[in-house]
């Protein structure tokens, strides 16, 4: 089940994250307020995903990995999927299921959530 109004929140945070806009404090408790709740597969993968990403001890505000970094090239193609109405393919998005899929994305031409690639080269 796609939904568009959560995906859009959902895109405009990890946004606002990757920027620097946000601390990993600020983008967790926007994102549980805000999204945690839909039903929509895609919204939880993301949210784990995001959440390797960063550390959750103290408080700082910094962008979450370098450019070219795994994990920001990881969350940048979260926010492209964000973009797109397909449905996320890739079954039970638990932590210890994300931590062995999203291991390698950045580096390899699997893209976590649909049957195709999309945007490869524009990150």
């Amino acid at each position: 089940m796609i939904d568009r109004k959560s995906r859009d929140i959902a895109q405009h945070l990890l946004t606002r994250y990757l920027s620097g806009e946000l601390t990993p404090e600020e983008f967790e408790s926007d994102w549980s307020a805000k999204i945690s709740s839909s039903r929509d597969a895609a919204i939880a993968a993301i949210e784990w995903a995001a959440w390797f990403t960063y550390s959750d001890i103290g408080e700082r505000r910094t962008r979450p990995a370098n450019p070219g970094s795994y994990e920001r090239a990881l969350l940048e193609r979260c926010v492209r999927f964000l973009a797109t109405n397909d449905e996320y393919d890739w079954g039970d998005p638990s932590p210890k299921r994300l931590r062995t899929v999203f291991r390698d994305v950045a580096s390899t031409a699997i893209w976590p959530f649909s049957k195709h690639d999309i945007g490869k080269g524009d990150l």
